[in-house]
């Protein structure tokens, strides 16, 4: 199914390798408010290639992203629904990072990487989440 939404990272990012062609991932958690339930909803996020290595360098924990990707639900071991999103696309916004300046380093002020495409591919089997 497909989801987008803007968030905030939970965790700092997790840069990896694996999957059947060894891919480079980052792996993290995002925050979203359910304005509508008035809760907040935390989901475990994946991104792949390129947008992957981009993602690790510039966002830590508290990082706001808006995100287009494939939801996956499954149940834990506690019976307990679970969900991540394979992302499909991304785009930074506001200027919290790592640097605590521009995404983009020396780039003009509201320069952005508009809609990276992450090559997601990739299976998910052997993926953190």
């Amino acid at each position: 199914m497909k989801c987008f939404g803007i968030g905030n990272l939970t965790t700092d990012v997790k840069l990896g390798q694996g999957g059947q062609k060894n891919t480079t991932y980052a792996s993290f958690g995002m925050a979203f408010n359910d304005k509508i339930r008035k809760e907040t909803v935390f989901i475990n996020c994946i991104s792949f290639g390129k947008a992957a290595e981009i993602i690790a360098k510039y966002l830590s924990k508290g990082s706001p992203l808006f995100v287009v990707g494939r939801l996956r639900e499954w149940t834990g071991d506690n019976e307990q629904k679970k969900y991540s999103v394979a992302i499909d696309e991304f785009q930074f916004i506001g200027q919290k990072n790592k640097q605590n300046s521009s995404p983009l380093g020396d780039a003009p002020e509201g320069t952005t990487l508009g809609n990276e495409k992450s090559n997601n591919s990739e299976n998910l089997d052997g993926c953190p989440i």
